[in-house]
């Protein structure tokens, strides 16, 4: 089984147990995952903007205008990493916390990698890629 299967079968089996819970925050939990996906697919999309500029308008733009361009975009994918992180942390630790959950929920919640690698926002931003091509291979969302 591949990471992305891996991240897909992780994400399946959070919501399987979200959905079995009786706890009254079980639709909040899911809307917090509802946006970890939304912040996957933002930061990908900032990552494919910065990977279209450096293929197709490197050499179209004065190098002023290509670095302004450049800074502009690593800094929304800076600020989009940096909420995906966030939001990972929120997702995790709400499963973690709620009484009900916190002994079904595997170790590193949502995140399907090994969970000492959490730590480290290049992991995460492979985890958040490995996610978002899973579903949007399952059509669950459309790819960035």
């Amino acid at each position: 089984m591949d990471e992305e299967d891996k991240a897909f079968e992780r994400y399946n089996q959070i919501l399987e147990i979200l959905n079995k819970c009786k706890s009254d925050k079980k639709q909040v939990y899911i809307n917090l995952i509802n946006e970890l996906i939304k912040k996957c697919i933002e930061y990908i999309r900032n990552v494919n903007q910065i990977q279209h500029l450096i293929d197709h308008s490197q050499y179209r733009l004065t190098a002023e205008a290509y670095r302004d361009s450049y800074s502009e975009l690593d800094l929304s994918r800076r600020l989009a990493h940096n909420a995906l992180i966030d939001q990972l942390t929120i997702v995790n630790r709400n499963l973690f916390k709620d009484p009900e959950l916190k002994n079904k929920i595997p170790i590193g919640g949502i995140y399907s990698l090994n969970p000492d690698s959490i730590k480290d926002r290049n992991f995460i931003a492979q985890w958040a890629a490995y996610l978002i091509s899973s579903l949007a291979k399952k059509g669950i969302v459309s790819h960035p």
